[in-house]
C-alpha cells in the first residue's frame, strides 16, 4: 500500500515513471475516475436542461450503465495508450485518455480491419 501511495503522490506531482505495475495501476485507475466524473458532469448538464455533450441517455437506469462503460472504457483506453507509449503517466494524460477512449478504440478497430483486408 505504501508503494501505491508513493506512486499516487508522484503521479499528482507529474513525476510518475512508468516502470512497474503500480505506476500503470495508478494511471489506469485515475483515468477511470476521470471517466466517471465526465459522465456525472454530463448527467448534471442534462439535469439542468441542456443536451448531453456525450450523446448519452441519462436516467435512473441509463446513467449507471453509461458510467460503468465510461470507467471501463477509459481504463482500457488509457492502459492501451500507456503500453503503446501514446500517453505519459500524468494527470492531464489521464483526462485525455478518459475523453478520447471511444475514438482511440475505434481507430484501433479500423487499423485491425484494414490490416486484415490487406493480407494476400
Amino acid at each position: 500500500m505504501e508503494r501505491f501511495g508513493e506512486a499516487l503522490r508522484s503521479f499528482l506531482q507529474f513525476n510518475l515513471k512508468a516502470d512497474d505495475w503500480v505506476s500503470y495501476a495508478v494511471f489506469i485507475l485515475s483515468s477511470g475516475a476521470v471517466g466517471l466524473a465526465i459522465v456525472l458532469l454530463d448527467a448534471c448538464s442534462v439535469a439542468l436542461g441542456h443536451d448531453s455533450y456525450l450523446d448519452l441517455t441519462h436516467g435512473p437506469r441509463a446513467t449507471p450503465k453509461a458510467a460503468f462503460a465510461w470507467v471501463v472504457g477509459s481504463m482500457i483506453g488509457s492502459g492501451l495508450g500507456l503500453l503503446a507509449r501514446m500517453f505519459q503517466p500524468t494527470p492531464l494524460a489521464a483526462v485525455l485518455a478518459a475523453l478520447t477512449w471511444r475514438t482511440l478504440l475505434a481507430q484501433l478497430q479500423r487499423l485491425s480491419t484494414h490490416q486484415v483486408h490487406q493480407k494476400p
